[in-house]
């Protein structure tokens, strides 16, 4: 059982591998904050070093790291040696590779941060391995609590919230790259028939991430960077949690 806290102090995560372990499975947990109290139950510790000393309000690059983390021990699977997956993993330890994707990503959520507005909710729409780019975009987008974040599979979105949409909401639609002709007609859909402001987030082929699951980390943090631009952009004193929201429940 892998427990993923970068916080090290995420309760639910600490529940669940106390209940791994006493059904005697073995315990691991992926964490950025070694201090941190889930590392006091498990088994084995694997440590993330992204450089973040604060867990207060919205770190990103923890997530990001635990991603690559996981994309390079599925890589090292005997069984896909080959795989496009392995490619990208390979690709993601160059650093000039790795420079140029974190500066395509703070263009691209400088871009993002163009179409926010504080007033109206963001659907972050997206199937696939890039729909965790999705989810993971949404909780930054919450936790800084200005924009109201909502991950919505491609075609949950057209049968379901499709219905609440108003002229003028907004949404990042992110596919896998190369583009396809659907995701042009969806995204013509979202724009000219419902009315919406959209932006079509893909990694571009430039960047030589060639499997969805590569791709999800450089639109990950392209949503990552997006959620903090915004922050700057209309409340650049933020630095904690939603209080007392935050309080009102047992996060941590």
């Amino acid at each position: 059982m892998i427990g993923i806290s970068a916080s090290g102090r995420s309760l639910a995560t600490i529940d669940a591998l106390n209940y791994a372990k006493s059904e005697r499975a073995t315990t691991v947990a992926l964490t950025d904050n070694p201090e941190g109290k889930v590392s006091q139950v498990v088994d084995h510790l694997w440590v993330t070093h992204s450089g973040v000393d604060s867990y207060n309000i919205s770190p990103s690059s923890p997530t990001t790291t635990a991603m690559v983390y996981l994309l390079k021990m599925a890589m090292m699977i005997k069984s896909m040696p080959h795989s496009k997956m392995h490619e990208d993993s390979v690709r993601l330890g160059w650093e000039r590779m790795s420079e140029d994707m974190v500066s395509w990503a703070e263009a691209v959520g400088k871009e993002i941060v163009q179409i926010m507005n504080p007033q109206k909710p963001l659907f972050l729409i997206s199937d696939g391995p890039n729909y965790v780019a999705a989810q993971i975009g949404a909780m930054k987008f919450n936790e800084f609590s200005l924009i109201k974040g909502i991950s919505a599979i491609r075609e949950e979105f057209q049968h379901h919230h499709v219905l609440s949409i108003n002229n003028d909401d907004r949404g990042v639609l992110i596919t896998d790259s190369p583009t396809e002709l659907d995701d042009e007609k969806y995204f013509n859909i979202l724009t000219e028939t419902l009315k919406m402001q959209v932006y079509h987030l893909h990694t571009p082929e430039s960047i030589q991430l060639v499997s969805p699951l590569g791709q999800a980390i450089a639109n990950t943090i392209a949503l990552q960077m997006a959620s903090y631009h915004t922050i700057l952009k209309f409340n650049p004193e933020k630095q904690r949690f939603k209080l007392p929201h935050a309080e009102a429940f047992r996060i941590y």
